[in-house]
């Protein structure tokens, strides 16, 4: 990497990072785009060189927090069940947390056509990958056949999280996503059963 590659990453970092802090002490739906800048010590300029908006910066933050959450269920003990359970019941309560006005902004990039490398269709990417790695990594220990649709089960787990978070969003909180979701969560050793090689659940 040359210098000016080393400036750009280093100046990216103080944003994200200056991002993070005043996300953390006020919630980045109450900062503005200059105080991130004035926070960062970078020019407005800059800040639009590396993001769009506000809410890609958000996105950036947000999936440390899932990248966290997944490298902490890389140990996890049990079955693909118990830990594609635990990603969605804990992404749901981080989802919460943030709020309705954030999952709103994700959402919406999510189904624009002119937005698919939006913060929305970055998480969502995000959370299919998971799902789908933990799926093939059960079929290579041999806890699921291997003629299992991997893809095909990993969208539908996928669908009924996001109609979950979708409801949740159109209702202005009213659906009882946490416990809808750990309900589902339960449930997906019936989803997978038919693949299971042994009874591991």
């Amino acid at each position: 990497m040359g210098k000016r590659q080393d400036s750009a990453q280093i100046t990216r970092n103080k944003i994200v990072q200056a991002a993070k802090e005043l996300h953390e002490k006020r919630g980045l739906s109450n900062v503005s785009v200059d105080e991130i800048v004035a926070e960062a010590g970078v020019s407005k300029g800059s800040f639009y060189v590396y993001f769009r908006r506000k809410e890609d910066v958000s996105a950036e933050i947000e999936l440390l927090r899932f990248d966290e959450l997944k490298d902490s269920l890389e140990h996890f003990p049990g079955t693909a069940v118990k830990k594609i359970g635990r990603f969605l019941t804990e992404s749901v309560r981080y989802i919460q947390e943030q709020g309705l006005a954030l999952c709103k902004e994700w959402m919406k990039s999510a189904i624009s056509p002119i937005d698919e490398a939006g913060p929305g269709m970055v998480k969502m990417n995000f959370d299919r990958e998971y799902i789908l790695q933990t799926i093939r990594q059960a079929q290579e220990r041999g806890e699921l056949d291997n003629g299992a649709p991997a893809e095909a089960l990993a969208d539908l787990i996928l669908s009924d999280y996001y109609g979950m978070v979708t409801l949740w969003s159109m209702t202005n909180g009213r659906f009882p996503i946490q416990e809808r979701i750990e309900t589902f969560a339960d449930t997906l050793n019936t989803i997978l059963k038919p693949y299971w090689r042994e009874e591991t659940v």
